[in-house]
């Protein structure tokens, strides 16, 4: 307001640097790698996880409806002798009847096993795009156990724990 002050202010600044920050900086950048490398091997398992998730979903619906398909053809097979004996006049037309019922109940159930099929192979596909699913699943009897017994894989599960890695990096 009018007034003119003859004082004024200069400041000098420097930055102070504490002894082993650098090594301090050093090691936090460290951890942080450590951490984002577990993180990492984390995502990775739980890829590998729906992945898992995902096959064996797969490989029971596709088992599920060859089950199916093998009901309906023995299906149609009881429904054919039935006719036969029903035009012999050896069975009753009830008989036929029951028949064409199971039969149909069998293929609606088809149906729904295709589905189910078709659903988990596209949830396959939808996070796996790159997966080539077999024409034909692997049926359980061709399949072999771990070659290594279960202590081994205790031991390779807890040594790549990622979960546990990433809780003690944090």
């Amino acid at each position: 307001g009018g007034e003119h002050l003859r004082d004024w202010n200069v400041g000098l600044e420097r930055a102070v640097r504490l002894p082993r920050k650098a090594e301090l900086d050093s090691a936090l950048g460290q951890q942080g790698v450590v951490l984002t490398q577990n993180a990492y091997g984390d995502a990775m398992h739980e890829a590998g996880r729906k992945l898992l998730s995902g096959w064996f979903a797969w490989l029971r619906e596709r088992a599920q409806l060859e089950q199916w398909q093998q009901q309906v053809a023995v299906l149609k097979q009881q429904l054919d002798v039935v006719t036969r004996r029903v035009k012999a006049g050896d069975a009753a037309r009830l008989e036929e009847e029951l028949a064409q019922a199971a039969l149909m109940q069998a293929e609606i159930s088809l149906q729904q096993a295709r589905l189910r099929a078709d659903n988990a192979q596209v949830g396959l596909n939808r996070y796996f795009p790159t997966l080539a699913l077999p024409a034909q699943a692997v049926a359980a009897e061709q399949m072999q156990p771990p070659a290594r017994d279960l202590a081994y894989w205790l031991e390779l599960g807890l040594d790549h724990n990622h979960e546990l890695m990433l809780s003690r990096a944090e």
